[in-house]
Order: structure tokens, then sequence, then C-alpha cells
């Protein structure tokens, strides 16, 4: 009997060390983020092994931009925590300033650096603005905002969430990706004067040529790439009949009394949805209407 009962006994002991040591291994699974001793775990159940120095951000970076002479790094966090800007400085890797965006306050992934590398422009999302910062040797400092519209000219609300940001390359203007609107803004930073274009559906990212003539615009709800014409209303190919009907000529003026920036989807890459032209309203923004789509492009050289 005493056989039994040490058997039983130790029977017992096992089954709870097991139990409380498959506890105990259930209750520590492996945690997403570095680790100093092998590979990360990300979020999803992958592993990585990243190259080069890891720096800790916010929550959801979702944007970044480097500044023209590679010193700088600029971080955009856009989590449901408080959202912000996170200034890196490339040469350490360290966090030098984090810029805090509480709520209601919002940004979004969109970010780019002027030319001279003097500003940094940020997409302000559900605030439908995009953000203006000085960059100087304190780092980051908040310089107003441009307002993008929320109504078309004949009073329909529209909802931009501007998303991307491309700058030409003489800083004067932005070209930003209304993700909610479906449509592709030029924003005049000297006059602060905005005209909109249908442009593609749920538009995420620019990417502008050389010359800063012609934007591309990519589609997160869609398979097409928009090329969109950003140039001058004096340059004839924005104006030529094939892209804006004679009735619809410019003779609007932007805020500022310059003259506006003729904005032209040229064509639509992998896509049947129809490219726009502008069409002018009372106000500085301006909207589309549709022109016959086109029929096939197989290569796009910037």
């Amino acid at each position: 009997m005493r056989c039994g009962h040490r058997s039983i006994t130790a029977a017992a002991v096992l089954a709870v060390t097991l139990t409380i040591g498959g506890t105990a291994a259930a209750a520590t699974p492996p945690q997403p983020g570095p680790n100093p001793n092998g590979p990360t775990l990300t979020p999803i159940g992958f592993t990585v092994t990243p190259a080069g120095q890891q720096t800790d951000l916010g929550d959801l970076p979702l944007g970044e931009a480097l500044s023209p002479d590679g010193s700088h790094l600029v971080v955009s966090n856009d989590g449901q925590g408080v959202q912000s800007l996170q200034l890196i400085d490339t040469s350490t890797g360290d966090v030098s300033q984090t810029v805090d965006s509480p709520d209601p306050a919002a940004l979004y992934t969109g970010l780019a650096f002027s030319p001279d590398g003097h500003t940094v422009y940020a997409s302000g999302g559900g605030n439908n603005i995009v953000r203006s910062y000085g960059v100087g040797d304190h780092g980051l400092a908040a310089n107003g905002s441009f307002s993008l519209p929320t109504s078309t000219p004949k009073g329909a609300k529209v909802n931009p969430f501007p998303a991307g940001i491309a700058v030409t390359p003489d800083g004067g203007r932005l070209v930003v990706a209304d993700q909610q609107a479906d449509a592709v803004s030029v924003i005049d930073v000297g006059t602060s004067a905005v005209h909109t274009i249908a442009a593609g559906h749920r538009p995420y990212g620019v990417a502008l040529s050389k010359d800063g003539r012609t934007a591309y615009v990519t589609s997160q709800g869609g398979n097409d790439v928009a090329v969109v014409d950003v140039s001058s209303p004096s340059d004839p190919s924005c104006d030529s009949s094939s892209k804006r009907p004679p009735s619809e000529s410019r003779s609007g003026s932007s805020a500022g009394g310059s003259s506006a920036p003729g904005v032209c989807v040229t064509s639509l890459v992998g896509s049947s949805l129809s490219p726009g032209v502008v069409e002018d309203g009372s106000s500085s923004s301006v909207w589309s209407r549709p022109l016959p789509p086109v029929v096939s492009v197989s290569l796009v050289r910037a």
C-alpha cells in the first residue's frame, strides 16, 4: 500500500509540475519587437534579422523622409495613441526630438522636405490639412498649415484625408494624394491656393519627375497609377484641346493674384477608369470632368 501511495503521490507531483510548467510556458510566448539575442519577431509572427542599427519609434510609424543632406530622418507615427513626428540624427540613430500631436490634432503617412531642407511638410490626415514645420538648429518648429477643400464648388461635401506628399524641385508647390476624396491637390506654397482634380481610387503615394512637371500617384484602392501633369498654365501641353475643351479654358487666379498652376490627369496606367481635366470654380479649388479612358499603356518612364 505504501508503494502504491508513493506511486500515486509521485504521479500527482509530476502532473502538477508539468501543468505549472506548461502554464508558465504558455503565459510567456515570444514577444514582438527588437530582440538583442536573435531575430526579431514581427506582430504577425514572422521573424526578421534587421541590418544595421535599430531605433525605437512611436506607435505605427507609417511615413519617413530623409533630409536633402542626409543628416536627419523624420518619421510620422500615426497610431491610435498620441501621434507624433520624430526627428532622428542619422549619424547616431538617436531620436533628437519628438513633436506630439495630441487628439484632435492628426498626422498621417505623408512627409516631405523642401529642396533646401529648411521645411518639412506633414499630412494631417483627418484634419484635412498639410502641416508645415521649420527645420533649424533646435529641430522642428510648427509653422502653420495649408487647408484642403472640404467641399466642391457646387457645395458637395468631400473628405480629402491627405496621404502622400511630394514637393516640386523649385519648392513652390506641394502635390498631395487626397486618399478619401479620390483626388490629387496641388498647393501653391507662396499663396496657399489649392487646385484639386479627381485621380485614381484611394490615392496614396506621390512621386514627381525630375523636372517637377509630372506626378505619379498610386491608387491603394485600385490597380492604377495616375499620371498627372502639374506644369504651369502657360505650358501648352496642359492647356491643349486634347486635355481641356476650349469652353473650359482657365480664367481664374490664385488667392495671391498670380496665375494658378495647371493640373491635368494625362493618363491612368493599368486602369479602365477615365482621367480628368481641370474645371475652374469660383474658389481657389478646382475639380474635374471625365475624358475618354486611356486604351492601353505598356510602360511609364519618369
